[in-house]
């Protein structure tokens, strides 16, 4: 069961926009918790978007951490054979055991390849601590 969870709905995101980027959350101070490791990360889409050879776009969970990357924590590529189905949470591999503090801000950061894939408004990113 997750000790805290960062969230946030993306907007939008138009075939070829490049790299786009969207704000999940601050990781909290706990007095009794120096660090937290990642459980899990799940994405909702509100209609299905299909994964495409070419293409296509990444989606990452970034750390960061005084204005820099630190770490992705998590990432799908959303390749041919890869969908994300509507109102289906789908849960993204983690990055080894992730572990953030305090104060780190997470990231959701979709990075397009060729022409891209667009993504529709309603996308839920969620973050699980423990």
């Amino acid at each position: 069961m997750a000790f805290e969870i960062l969230q946030t709905v993306v907007p939008a995101i138009a075939a070829a926009a490049g790299t786009t980027v969207e704000p999940i959350g601050e990781v909290p101070v706990r007095e009794a918790e120096g660090a937290f490791n990642v459980e899990r990360v799940v994405v909702t889409t509100p209609t299905t978007v299909t994964g495409a050879a070419t293409n296509t776009g990444t989606i990452n969970i970034r750390q960061m951490r005084a204005g820099s990357a630190v770490a992705t924590l998590a990432s799908l590529a959303l390749l041919a054979g890869t969908n994300l189905t509507a109102e289906i949470p789908a849960v993204l591999a983690l990055t080894g055991v992730p572990t953030v503090v305090a104060g780190d801000l997470l990231e959701f950061q979709y990075v397009q390849i060729g022409t891209g894939l667009a993504l529709p408004a309603g996308v839920k990113v969620g973050v699980e601590l423990d």
